[in-house]
């Protein structure tokens, strides 16, 4: 009979910081979801007052591609219609 291995169930990740805590590998590219707003800009720029390319909607997913932007609240991201901006991440939850 074949010897089965016990595999760990992968520790959900409600933030990237607690990954990178926890010395967790990230994938280059991770799925998260608007989450605590009901209208997110999507901005050409990590900046508060950068142009803003579009509103994504609470509970939308986004593609989060680069974790450690400048400034640090912010994660660039690209949207289900393809267009690439930055989003605040305390809006930004990762299932």
């Amino acid at each position: 009979m074949a010897k089965h291995t016990n595999y760990s169930k992968p520790k959900k990740i409600d933030k990237v910081e607690d990954a990178l805590l926890e010395n967790v590998e990230i994938p280059e590219v991770l799925v998260g979801f608007v989450s605590g707003c009901k209208k997110l800009n999507v901005r050409s720029n990590p900046w508060i007052d950068a142009e803003v390319l579009t509103v994504i909607d609470e509970n939308d997913e986004v593609s989060v591609f680069r974790y450690e932007c400048e400034p640090e609240d912010f994660y660039q991201v690209r949207t289900k219609n393809d267009i690439e901006g930055y989003c605040m991440k305390k809006y930004i939850a990762f299932s």
